[in-house]
């Protein structure tokens, strides 16, 4: 879990660009661990934790908000990216190994996500030579007055910072993509060590197809995954000819985990709103001094 999140804040300060080598990998893996808190503890984690981190970005480190909001967008579509092929490959072993459904229609859906997949990237990449994506549908349903008021060229203009990260001849794209990667392998390496415990057999395909339904087990807006990931790794456990019971004992460890994670995050968490608090306190402070010697 430590490694997976090391990787992920090394893509986050990758993104982050020329700025990145004067902002601290420590207070950014700080910031991270906040927001993956408290998007996993809330039914929100599309925008609670991606919120928080924007917010820290720019009040704790003094990155602009434009670059912080983008910097998370594309982190987010990256980290979409590579969560799509881990369900390709895990559900694919999963049907191959006689999943409930039926071969074909899993043949189908592993088909489908993996067009789901190169259709993604194959548009970024597309549309990192400017051309609007959010203007190109706009224009479609036929809403092009829109495109004129100030809060959409705001919007068109972070969109055009985004997509000028996904070039395929951008070593930073890559580079971010590889520590996603990276991440996810070490994800997998968890729920395969986790298998072996439980089980005592080393199953490399096992640990994918366990990966794969935990993800799809937290895709749910549920707080910590609750029910779903059980639910999702009793399939997969039977898939692999395991028991119930081990399913469930496998799911409260992967929270059990991501919990003690959320531990520290919330203590990181109150620290850095101390640090702000009496950074604002100075603030008011200085200004309500000043104010006072300017009048005597």
């Amino acid at each position: 879990m430590a490694s997976s999140m090391i990787f992920t804040t090394l893509c986050w300060k990758t993104i982050l660009g020329k700025k990145k080598d004067s902002i601290s990998f420590l207070n950014l893996l700080k910031i991270y661990t906040v927001g993956f808190t408290l998007g996993y503890l809330t039914p929100i984690s599309l925008i609670g934790g991606e919120a928080l981190e924007a917010y820290l970005l720019h009040q704790k480190l003094k990155i602009s908000w434009k670059k912080s909001i983008v910097s998370i967008i594309i982190q987010e579509i990256i980290d979409f990216l590579i969560l799509v092929m881990v369900l390709t490959i895990g559900l694919g072993a999963f049907f191959f190994l006689g999943g409930r459904l039926s071969k074909k229609l899993g043949l189908l859906m592993v088909i489908i996500l993996f067009a789901i997949f190169l259709f993604f990237f194959s548009i970024l990449t597309k549309s990192s030579k400017h051309r609007s994506l959010i203007g190109g549908l706009i224009r479609l349903i036929g809403l092009e007055q829109i495109l004129e008021t100030e809060q959409m060229k705001t919007v068109l203009n972070y969109e055009q910072e985004g997509l000028r990260f996904f070039n395929s001849r951008r070593h930073d794209f890559w580079r971010a993509t590889g520590f996603t990667a990276l991440a996810y392998l070490f994800y997998f390496f968890q729920s395969f060590f986790l298998v072996y415990l439980l089980s005592g057999h080393w199953m490399l395909v096992g640990g994918l197809i366990v990966q794969a339904f935990s993800t799809l087990g937290s895709l749910m807006l549920l707080p910590a995954s609750l029910g779903s990931l059980e639910m999702m790794e009793g399939f997969a456990f039977q898939a692999l000819g395991l028991s119930l019971g081990l399913a469930l004992t496998f799911s409260l460890l992967w929270r059990g985990i991501r919990l003690v994670v959320c531990f520290f995050g919330g203590v990181i968490f109150l620290w850095l709103t101390r640090n702000l608090a009496r950074e604002k306190l100075k603030k008011v402070q200085d200004l309500y001094l000043y104010g006072k010697s300017k009048d005597s």
